[in-house]
């Protein structure tokens, strides 16, 4: 009811404001709303997010991070995909640690579960991290992989939805083997694509110099997303809304 409500409000109104140019393109084709009526505005992150690296991934343990929601179910997120690739790097001694909420820690045996932590917490996560494992089959904007790379923390993540657009950098991602259009949002990941992913993350813990060139294009990335632009978006959409 809920998403029949907002469809409804967004074929009568004078402009939709989209988080991302991927939902932008899904409300002009399954809408009908003409493109020159929605304008793109993508969410920042907060503060705590945009002060920069607050450590470096050259500590004693290595580790890559995820972050885990399960309070409700949302089978697009592919939590279960972040279990097959610590299973892997555990052969190479690298550690997966999560933060997040909700998590059943028995479904994720091979990594660190680290539970709940404040922005500032996630900041020092994220910072000292090799990379920020991003499994999610379908985003319509996301906001973690920013998060993350605004503290210098490389992601690797799947091509598919906002996610690619958000994320920006070849580098960083990875073709999806199993694409949300397919709906196939349970299944185990592929085991050539968990040796793949792995084998990047494995690569980067080894190469400081490669790791040291991805935290700065991550900043890089995730400073093209501030306050400013939302906000210059936003007048756009005032402005196109009374016809000035």
């Amino acid at each position: 009811m809920k998403t029949d409500f907002y469809h409804s409000q967004a074929t009568r109104c004078d402009v939709v404001v989209a988080n991302s140019n991927y939902t932008a393109n899904r409300i002009a084709d399954r809408l009908g709303v003409a493109p020159e009526k929605i304008v793109t505005a993508p969410i920042p992150v907060s503060a705590a997010f945009r002060r920069g690296p607050s450590g470096q991934a050259d500590g004693p343990v290595a580790y890559a991070c995820a972050l885990v929601d399960q309070r409700s179910r949302d089978d697009r997120k592919r939590y279960h995909w972040i279990q097959q690739i610590a299973k892997q790097l555990r052969k190479s001694e690298i550690q997966v640690r999560i933060a997040g909420r909700g998590i059943r820690a028995h479904e994720f045996p091979d990594c660190t579960v680290v539970g709940e932590l404040s922005d500032e917490g996630l900041r020092d996560l994220y910072s000292a991290s090799i990379c920020f494992i991003y499994p999610s089959a379908y985003e319509g904007q996301g906001l973690p992989p920013i998060e993350a790379m605004a503290c210098g923390c490389p992601v690797l993540a799947f091509r598919n939805t906002s996610v690619e657009e958000m994320v920006g950098l070849e580098e960083f991602l990875v073709d999806d083997p199993m694409p949300w259009a397919e709906q196939d949002l349970v299944g185990s990941m592929p085991r050539d694509a968990v040796c793949h992913f792995s084998d990047k993350v494995v690569n980067l813990a080894e190469d400081r110099t490669r790791r040291s060139e991805y935290r700065r294009i991550a900043l890089v990335q995730a400073r093209k997303l501030s306050e400013r632009t939302l906000a210059e978006a936003l007048s756009r959409s005032y402005r196109l809304a009374s016809g000035a």
